[in-house]
């Protein structure tokens, strides 16, 4: 049965679309047929080839290897594949070369395999590096295969098992005593080889530590780190496992140990760290020091696990002194394991070997007891220099203000604060007398001259009650704290009352915007400076009676002559600088000598002291009374006009004479009689002033007393003007 037409095929229709040349030879070896990729491969004209000996064509096949084959398969009607290079010329590549015989010749293709042959060439070239690379490394490499076969073991291996294996290469895991030194130097078993655990479990093991223990008796230390291998089209291959001699590194820690032991009889916390940082040893007394117990710091980062991070900015100065390969010592912050930094006085000392540096040795020891009795002795100093400093200002100055300022200025020396101020009790009531810190206008002002009733504040009132110092850390958290929007921004406070014979007699108060900022270790070292303050406030009261005193009449209790004098000059010259108008009266007791004379000096110092009584209560706080001798009365008035001047004498002079004085059973009316000069007509020179008064008084007097008379209306001014 034959096919149907359309599925009937030509041969040499399929050999001119193949890619691979075609040649036809026949028992002469001519070439009796090639297809288009034959003709493409020589790039000659089919006249040109067919008819041809092959070894016209191929000219470099003559006598070589080529041509025997060709014609053994000829003669000997056997099927040929060998791989050929030509380096001629049009068709110059790698060919795999086919040869079929036939009943009268042989078939030959072509294949160019080039591109293969160049990605073989390849793998071998990265095979032989990656075979070099493995022989030059200093850590030894073990490749088994799935059956757990040594298949590959380079130099260093061969040399690191010298003494177990000779040769390594097909021996199995089990066969190798790989065996880990222990305290009595027991064998591993086969479930604790890293090898064999990657190759059983297929997981991957890594640092892990293993001794040798060698021909000699000695013992050479590896870190091995082994993983199954897997290969993409069979899957599981095998293992591997580097090799790593550490026995110089385990001689080194067992120096540091040997050292750390040493330390330990010293009682000074050790540690060694490598070049990293982290922690490679510690001794007991790092316990102690540190409070973690030292497996669970071993390998952890040293900044992490000791170093706060406030103190972290300080080790950068440190690793570049040791780096240099210099011992670095001072003083450094370490935390324990709560977190609580501490100091602690440190040496840091290179490790080396061969000049390279390894990692570092830090003995730590803890100086919070020295650092703390230092800071007491500074804060003592400091104390003590800044009570002398304030008691020289008692001392030196009557300036009440200057020794207050001086006070606060040495506070702050002492104890940190942002703002203070000094108040002084005065019955029921507080008044501000000295402050600084308050920096907003606002602050300032509402302090100033500030004065209110004690039971507004129930921290001052706390402490008045208790005589007691009062801190309050945290303003937002006590029931005490009464503040408002002015001083809203304190957040701390710390107040101490000012005690005299006993008696709370006044206040220091310092201010913080930081909640917790006071606690009570501030209270010691203010006590010192509120008992200056109490002494500064009776002094300056001490020296205001004295002051008081040597101006002040003791009948009357107003200015005397002297106090009277200095008063008014200060007065009007103020008022001549402001352009204010002054007016001075001078007045006198009508026929006082006659009360003298009927009732006795007793009753006429009673007179007295109520007329003065009398007029000092009518009086604004700005004018000036005294006495000026006798029954003379000396009244200087400020910014009055000489307009309104008149009838506020007269209303003046009249509710003092119009009010009787009670002598015995008896009852009396005094009457005064009053000089005015102003500064229209005398200036603002006192003399002058007093001179016009006195001289508008004599008139008065001569005129029928009782009554009040200007200088400016005396004829003979008139008459002078």
């Amino acid at each position: 049965m034959s096919l149907p037409a359309e599925f009937q095929y030509n041969p040499q229709e399929i050999l001119e679309s193949i890619s691979d040349a075609f040649f036809a030879l026949d028992d002469r070896l001519i070439v009796t047929y090639f297809n288009k990729a034959a003709e493409q491969m020589l790039h000659r004209k089919r006249e040109e080839v067919l008819g041809k000996p092959l070894f016209e064509v191929f000219p470099e096949a003559k006598g070589s290897i080529f041509e025997e084959k060709y014609r053994y398969a000829l003669k000997q009607k056997q099927f040929l594949s060998f791989e050929t290079y030509f380096d001629q010329p049009p068709y110059e590549n790698w060919y795999q070369v086919r040869v079929y015989p036939q009943s009268k010749g042989i078939s030959v293709y072509f294949q160019v395999i080039t591109a293969q042959i160049k990605a073989q060439q390849a793998l071998q070239k990265a095979q032989e590096r990656m075979d070099t690379i493995l022989q030059t490394l200093s850590e030894g490499i073990v490749m088994v295969n799935h059956q757990g076969e040594v298949v590959f073991s380079n130099r260093a291996a061969q040399e690191m098992f010298h003494d177990h294996q000779d040769q390594l290469l097909y021996q199995t895991c089990n066969d190798c005593q790989w065996s880990q030194v222990d305290t009595i130097l027991a064998p591993l078993s086969s479930d604790q080889i890293p090898l064999l655990i990657a190759l059983n479990r297929k997981e991957m093991v890594r640092d892990f530590e293993q001794g040798l223990i060698l021909s000699d008796g000695s013992i050479r230390w590896l870190s091995v780190t082994a993983f199954p291998l897997t290969d993409e089209k069979q899957g599981f291959s095998g293992a591997i496992a580097s090799f790593r001699d550490i026995t110089a590194q385990k001689e080194r820690e067992k120096q540091i140990r040997f050292q750390a032991d040493l330390l330990d009889i010293i009682g000074q916390a050790t540690l060694a760290i490598d070049q990293n940082g982290n922690i490679l040893f510690a001794n007991q007394f790092c316990e102690q020091l540190f409070g973690h117990p030292i497996q669970s710091i071993l390998g952890k980062p040293i900044l992490e696990t000791l170093i706060p991070a406030e103190a972290i900015s300080e080790i950068d100065q440190i690793r570049s002194v040791v780096q240099r390969g210099d011992v670095w010592n001072g003083e450094l912050t370490l935390k324990r394991k709560n977190g609580a930094p501490f100091t602690a006085y440190c040496t840091v000392t290179p490790i080396r070997e061969n000049e390279q540096i390894l990692g570092f040795l830090v003995i730590a020891f803890d100086i919070t007891e020295r650092k703390w009795a230092e800071e007491t002795e500074r804060q003592l100093r400091a104390l003590s220099d800044a009570l002398r400093d304030t008691a020289s200002a008692l001392n030196s100055t009557l300036n009440f203000r200057e020794v207050l300022e001086r006070i606060l200025m040495n506070v702050g020396k002492v104890v940190a604060h942002e703002s203070a101020n000094i108040m002084l009790l005065d019955g029921e009531w507080v008044e501000v007398l000295f402050h600084q810190g308050y920096l907003t206008d606002p602050a300032n002002q509402f302090l100033e001259g500030l004065r209110f009733p004690i039971g507004e504040f129930p921290t001052l009132q706390k402490m008045f009650e208790s005589g007691l110092p009062l801190v309050i850390p945290d303003t937002g958290k006590s029931s005490l704290w009464r503040g408002n929007s002015t001083m809203g921004w304190i957040k701390s406070y710390a107040g101490m009352p000012l005690l005299s014979r006993g008696q709370v007699i006044g206040f220091l108060n310092l201010d913080s915007s930081i909640p917790g900022f006071f606690n009570e270790e501030v209270v010691f070292r203010l006590q010192a400076f509120a008992d200056q303050a109490a002494v500064a406030v009776q002094n300056a009261r001490l020296y205001e009676e004295v002051q008081s005193l040597s101006v002040t009449d003791p009948l009357t209790n107003v200015y005397n002559r002297r106090g009277l004098f200095q008063k008014c000059s200060e007065v009007i010259e103020q008022n001549r600088r402001s352009g204010l108008p002054v007016a001075l009266i001078v007045f006198d007791l009508d026929n006082f000598k006659d009360f003298n004379d009927s009732y006795g000096h007793s009753t006429g110092d009673l007179i007295l002291s109520t007329i003065a009584r009398r007029m000092a209560n009518r009086l604004r706080g700005a004018d000036v009374l005294g006495r000026y001798g006798g029954d003379e009365f000396v009244l200087l008035l400020s910014g009055i006009s000489e307009s309104s001047l008149k009838g506020i004498l007269e209303r003046l002079r009249q509710s003092i004479t119009l009010e009787p004085i009670q002598i015995g059973n008896e009852v009396v009316f005094i009457t005064v009689s009053m000089g005015v000069s102003t500064n229209t007509t005398s200036g603002y020179d006192l003399t002058t002033l007093l001179r016009h008064a006195d001289h508008a008084l004599y008139h008065v007097k001569k005129s029928g007393r009782n009554r009040t008379l200007l200088y400016g209306d005396l004829p003979e001014y008139s008459q002078a003007s």
